[in-house]
């Protein structure tokens, strides 16, 4: 048995048995006995006459009783658009300012620190961007798209300004100048350190790199990069 389409009746048909049976019987029999694509109570998983459909106007009411199967009721409280699940509580989309849960998916850092010798420190020469640090790092799934860097140097300057930068890939996200701080002609030790949110990064594989470029002479004595993945509910 299965659905029959309606008869279209016209003035002075004769109805026979077997026409009702098939036209009234057995097409409510069918709505009966309709296997539902969800479960118990669900219904059919297509809504008819919905093709097209830009917009649906709700009137205010109270939030409906919690839908049975997999049905999601949606409606309209007091302005605000709400919806619940079938078995669980009312929720409503926020009308104004609200605030996200974050939390920190991964965390990768890097450090190259000298080992005390000055032959190990790293010069950089007159406008080099020599120094420089990087790390690689694959971004996960939905809702992961914030990356927290930090990087920075500790350099032994007399003299100029230190330019420092982050990068994505070939990206430049941010950059800063700083003034060296000297005491008279004696060079000091400075600390450089900047931070950037990289915010909608698809997922995906990058690298992330730190550069530290000076406009005079001067020994870096290590440098630093920290990658954080911040997913935001």
């Amino acid at each position: 048995m299965g659905w029959t389409q309606p008869r279209t009746w016209s003035v002075g048909d004769v109805v026979t048995a077997a026409q009702l049976n098939e036209q009234i019987r057995d097409n409510l029999e069918e709505l009966d006995f309709h296997d539902h694509s969800g479960g118990s109570g669900s219904g059919t998983r297509a809504l008819g006459g919905t093709t097209g459909l830009t917009q649906m106007i709700f009137a205010d009411a109270a939030a409906p009783a919690a839908p049975t199967g997999t049905l999601t009721a949606v409606f309209s409280t007091t302005g605000s658009i709400g919806w619940r699940p079938a078995g669980g509580g009312a929720l409503y989309l926020a009308a104004s300012g609200h605030e996200h849960t974050g939390s920190s998916v991964q965390s990768l850092t890097k450090h190259n620190l000298a080992s005390g010798t000055i032959g190990t420190f790293q010069v950089l020469a007159d406008d080099q961007t020599g120094g420089t640090i990087s790390t690689a790092i694959a971004l996960g799934g939905s809702g992961r798209r914030m990356v927290h860097i930090v990087t920075g140097a500790l350099i032994n300057y007399n003299t100029g300004s230190m330019q420092v930068s982050i990068v994505r890939d070939t990206t430049l996200l941010a950059t800063s100048t700083f003034t060296l701080q000297t005491y008279g002609p004696t060079a000091l030790n400075n600390m450089f350190v900047l931070s950037y949110l990289d915010v909608g990064v698809a997922s995906g594989s990058y690298t992330y790199r730190g550069t530290f470029a000076g406009s005079g002479f001067a020994w870096v004595f290590g440098k630093a990069l920290t990658v954080r993945e911040i997913s935001v509910l």
